[in-house]
C-alpha cells in the first residue's frame, strides 16, 4: 500500500501550497499552457506520478486529447532538451512530424529521424504531432442511476453518476522466464483525476484514490496499473499458482471509479497521467538481488519451523488442561465434604448457644444465692461486737475520709491546672478571632473582584469585532507570498522523517523528494506570484474578524456555560456574609461572655484548691486518732473479718462467673447468627465449582479441537504455502525483475537517442 501513502502525502502537499499561491496562468517548461482550475487538477495529477525523471537528459511530455469517451482526438509531444555542458549543438531523434521550437528561435536540421539543434548553449523546447498508437488506451463510460448513458445525454441530468475509467495496456514485450517464454507488460502507472463543484456534486467516492475538497471544489484523484497483474501471475495459473491464489488480496487496481450524486449535470474534464518508471519507484526492483532471494527462502524455513513448534506447543496445551481436569475434579470432590462439615458446624454452633442460655440462667441463681450469704455474714458480724463495728465504721470511715481528701486535693489542682488552660485557650481564640474575620474580609473583597472582573469579560466578549477594526497595513503590497518563499512552504511540508514514518525505503523518499523539487522550481513560482494584494487583504480582515469572534465567543461560552460567572458570584456572597457574622455585636458579645466565665472558673478552681489542702491536714488527724483506738478491738474483729472475706470472694468469683456467661451468650448468638451466611456462601462455592468443573471439561475439549486442527493446519496449510513458494519463488523474482526492466527500457514515446538518458509521460485530458 505504499502508493496509496506517497497519494495522500503528495496531494496534501499540493493542496497547501495551492492554498497559499492562489489560482493563475501558468506556462509549464514544455510549454503547455492550462488556467485556473484545469492547472490545479494537473498538479494534483503530475504530483502523484512525477516522481523519477527529472535527471534525465531528454524529457518527454505526450499530450493528448479526447472526447468524453476517452477517443483519441489529437496527439502533441513536447520536448525537452537539457544543454547540461551548454554546447553549441545538441543532437537528438525523433518521429515527429511538424516540429516547431517553443521558446527560441534556434534553428535544426533533420535526416532519418535524426535532429541536430543550433543550440547556443542553451536548453531546447520543441513540440511535434504523431498518429503513433498510444501504449495505454483510455476508456470512460457513464451511468445515470444505475443504466448506461451517453455523455451527451448527460447535460443538465440529476441523481446518482457513476464514471468508469478503464485502461488497456498496449505496449509489451516476450521475455524467457526459466523455461517459459512469458509475456511482460510495461509497467504503466496510470493516475486520473477530476475537479468537481461541490455545488452540484455531493457524496464523492473514488476507488483506488483519494478526495480533497476545499469547500467549493473536491479534487478527485484514482490510480490504476493496467497489465501488471497479467505480468505477475504470467501463463501459469492452475491451482498452484501462487499469485493466482493471491490475486483477490494483492489489490492491484486496474480502473478507477468515481460515484457522486449530481443535480444539474455538466460535463466534466478528466485528466489522467501515464508514466512508465513507477515501479522502480515503489521499490520493486530491489528484490532483484540474489541476496533478498536467500533471505526469503530464509524466512519460509523459519515460517516451517514456527508451524511445527506451534503444532507441539498445543500438544502441551492439551496436556495441561487434561491436568487441570483432573485437579478441578479433586476439588469439586472437596469442596462437597467442606459443604458437609460446615452443615455440621452449624448444627453445633445451635447446641452451644442453647447450652451457654442453661449456664447464664444457673450463674444468675448462683449470684444471687452469693449476696444473700454475705449479707448474713454482714449481719452475723454487726451482732457479735456493735463496739468493734462502730470503731472499725470510725476507723474506716477516717481512712476514706483521708484517702479521698489526697484524692480530692489532687483532683483540685488538676482542675485549677485545667481551668487555667481554658482560660489561656479562650484568651487565643478571642485573640485570633479578629484575625480570621480580618481574612475572610480580604477574601470577600477579592472574591468580590473576581467576580466584577468576569461579569466584564463576559460584557467584552459580547461585543462583535468587524473586519473594518483589523489593521491589515502590515500586508505586503507585492503579493502574499513570494516564488521562493511558496516553493520553500511547499518542501518544508514534507520532511525525510514524515516519509519515513510512513514506511517508504530511501530509495523511495528521494524519489518523492526530487518530484517535489520539480514541482517547486517549476510550477510553484509562477502560481504565487500572480496573487492578487487587494484580496489577501480582504481575506485577512475576514479571517482576523471572524477568528476574533470566533475566540471571543468560545471564552464567553467557557464561562457561562461551565457556571463560572455564577459561581463567582455565590462565592462572593459567601464570604460577605461569612465577614458580617464574624464582625457583629451579637458574635463579639458570646466572646465576651466566653472569655469572663473562663476566668471564673479559674479563680473558683484556685479557692477550691487552697481549701481541699486543710481538709487533707484535718482528715489525717483524724484518721490517726481512730487508728489507736481500731488496735485495741482487733483480735475480736479477726473472726468476723476471715469470715466476711470469704464471702465477698464468693460474691467476686460469681459476679465474673455471670458476667462470662452473659458474654458467652452474646457470642454464640452472633454466631448462630452469621451461621446461615456462611451455609450460604459454602452452597454457592459448591455450586460454583461445578460450574467451574463444567467450563474446564469445555477447556479440554477446545484445547483437544485445537491441537487436530493445528496438526492439520500445518500439514496442509503451512507445509503446502512452503512448498509452493520453494518451487515458485524464482519464477516471482524472475517476473518481478522483467517488470522493472520493462519500466526502464520504456523511456520515449517519439524516440530517442541511445546514448542520450530520456524519460517519457503522458497527460491524456478528455472533453
Amino acid at each position: 500500500m505504499k502508493y496509496r501513502k506517497a497519494l495522500a502525502c503528495i496531494l496534501c502537499a499540493t493542496c497547501v501550497c495551492t492554498s497559499i499561491s492562489g489560482c493563475g496562468t501558468v506556462t509549464t517548461d514544455n510549454s503547455i499552457v492550462y488556467e485556473d482550475e484545469s492547472e490545479e487538477l494537473l498538479q494534483a495529477v503530475n504530483g502523484v506520478i512525477n516522481a523519477g525523471s527529472s535527471d534525465a537528459q531528454k524529457q518527454e511530455t505526450v499530450y493528448v486529447k479526447t472526447n468524453a469517451n476517452g477517443e483519441v482526438n489529437s496527439v502533441v509531444v513536447s520536448n525537452w532538451l537539457k544543454n547540461v555542458d551548454s554546447t553549441s549543438q545538441l543532437d537528438d531523434y525523433t518521429s515527429l512530424e511538424n516540429i516547431t521550437n517553443v521558446k527560441g528561435k534556434e534553428q535544426f536540421t533533420q535526416e532519418d529521424g535524426k535532429i541536430v539543434w543550433e543550440s547556443a548553449g542553451k536548453d531546447i523546447y520543441y513540440q511535434g504531432t504523431t498518429d503513433k498508437q498510444l501504449p495505454v488506451d483510455v476508456n470512460i463510460s457513464y451511468e445515470l442511476n444505475g443504466n448506461a448513458i451517453a455523455a451527451q445525454e448527460l447535460d443538465g441530468k440529476d441523481g446518482h453518476v457513476k464514471i468508469t475509467i478503464e485502461y488497456k495496456n498496449n505496449s509489451s514485450s516476450q521475455v524467457v522466464i526459466g523455461d517459459t517464454e512469458e509475456t511482460i507488460y510495461t509497467p504503466f502507472a496510470v493516475v486520473s483525476g477530476m475537479m468537481l463543484d461541490t455545488g452540484k456534486f455531493t457524496n464523492v467516492e473514488v476507488s483506488n484514490g483519494t478526495v480533497i475538497s476545499d469547500g467549493k471544489r473536491d479534487i478527485v484523484v484514482g490510480m490504476a496499473f493496467p497489465g501488471l497483474i497479467d505480468s505477475l501471475n504470467g501463463k501459469k495459473v492452475d491451482d498452484e499458482n501462487l499469485l493466482s491464489k493471491i490475486e483477490d488480496q494483492l489489490s492491484i487496481p486496474t480502473n478507477v471509479v468515481i460515484e457522486a450524486d449530481v443535480i444539474d449535470y455538466a460535463p466534466e474534464m478528466i485528466l489522467t497521467m501515464v508514466n512508465s518508471d513507477i515501479v522502480n519507484s515503489l521499490g520493486l526492483d530491489a528484490l532483484d538481488t540474489g541476496a533478498n532471494l536467500d533471505e526469503v527462502n530464509s524466512k519460509i524455513d523459519e515460517f516451517s519451523d514456527a508451524g511445527n513448534q506451534l503444532e507441539d506447543g498445543t500438544k502441551t496445551l492439551k496436556n495441561g488442561a487434561k491436568e487441570l481436569l483432573d485437579g478441578t475434579a479433586t476439588f469439586v470432590d472437596g469442596t462437597g465434604k467442606l459443604q458437609d462439615g460446615v452443615e455440621k458446624y452449624t448444627d453445633g454452633v445451635s447446641k452451644v448457644a442453647d447450652g451457654a442460655g442453661s449456664l447464664s440462667d444457673g450463674a444468675n441463681r448462683l449470684d444471687s444465692g452469693a449476696s444473700d450469704l454475705q449479707n448474713g455474714i454482714n449481719a452475723v458480724d454487726s451482732g457479735v461486737a456493735e463496739l468493734k463495728s462502730g470503731i472499725d465504721a470510725v476507723e474506716k470511715g477516717a481512712g476514706s475520709l483521708s484517702a479521698g481528701a489526697n484524692q480530692v486535693d489532687d483532683g483540685a489542682k488538676a482542675v485549677s491546672e485545667g481551668a487555667g488552660k481554658v482560660s489561656a485557650g479562650v484568651e487565643v481564640l478571642t485573640g485570633n478571632m479578629q484575625n480570621i474575620a480580618a481574612g475572610v474580609g480580604t477574601a470577600s473583597q477579592a472574591a468580590s473582584k473576581i467576580s466584577g472582573g468576569i461579569d466584564q469579560i463576559v460584557a467584552a466578549a459580547s461585543a462583535e469585532t468587524t473586519p473594518d477594526q483589523i489593521d491589515t497595513s502590515s500586508i505586503s503590497v507585492s503579493g502574499c507570498i513570494s516564488g521562493d518563499q511558496a516553493s520553500a512552504v511547499f518542501v518544508g511540508n514534507i520532511s525525510d522523517d514524515t516519509l519515513a514514518s510512513m514506511g517508504l525505503s530511501e530509495d523511495q523518499i528521494n524519489g518523492v523528494k526530487a518530484m517535489m523539487g520539480q514541482i517547486a522550481a517549476g510550477v510553484i513560482p509562477g502560481v504565487a506570484d500572480s496573487a492578487a494584494t487587494a484580496a489577501a487583504k480582504q481575506a485577512a480582515a475576514v479571517a482576523g474578524a471572524t477568528g476574533a469572534n470566533q475566540a471571543k465567543g468560545a471564552i464567553k461560552d467557557a464561562i457561562v456555560n461551565n457556571g463560572l460567572q455564577a459561581g463567582a458570584q455565590q462565592l462572593s456572597e459567601s464570604l460577605n456574609n461569612s465577614y458580617s457574622t464574624l464582625t457583629s455585636d451579637a458574635t463579639q458579645s458570646q466572646l465576651a461572655e466566653l472569655k469572663n466565665g473562663a476566668s471564673a472558673v479559674a479563680s473558683g478552681a484556685s479557692q477550691v484548691a487552697g481549701g481541699t489542702s486543710t481538709l487533707k491536714d484535718g482528715a489525717q488527724q483524724l484518721y490517726d486518732g481512730t487508728r489507736q483506738l481500731a488496735d485495741g478491738s482487733a483480735k475480736l474483729k479477726n473472726g468476723t473479718e476471715a469470715l466476711s472475706t470469704g464471702a465477698q470472694t464468693l460474691k467476686d468469683g460469681t459476679s465474673k462467673l455471670k458476667n462470662g456467661t452473659d458474654q458467652l451468650v452474646s457470642g454464640t448468638s452472633e454466631l448462630r447468627a452469621n451461621s446461615p451466611t456462611l451455609l450460604s456462601g459454602i452452597k454457592k462455592l459448591a455450586d460454583g465449582s461445578n460450574s467451574l468443573s463444567d467450563g474446564v471439561q469445555q477447556l479440554y475439549d477446545g484445547t483437544v479441537k485445537l491441537n487436530d486442527g493445528m496438526v492439520e493446519f500445518n500439514k496442509e496449510g503451512i507445509s503446502k504455502l512452503t512448498s509452493v513458494f520453494n518451487s515458485d519463488l524464482d519464477m516471482i523474482n524472475g517476473r518481478i525483475k522483467a517488470i522493472s526492466d520493462a519500466g526502464k527500457a520504456y523511456t520515449s514515446f517519439g524516440g530517442a537517442l541511445d546514448t542520450e538518458k530520456s524519460s517519457v509521460k503522458f497527460i491524456i485530458e478528455s472533453e
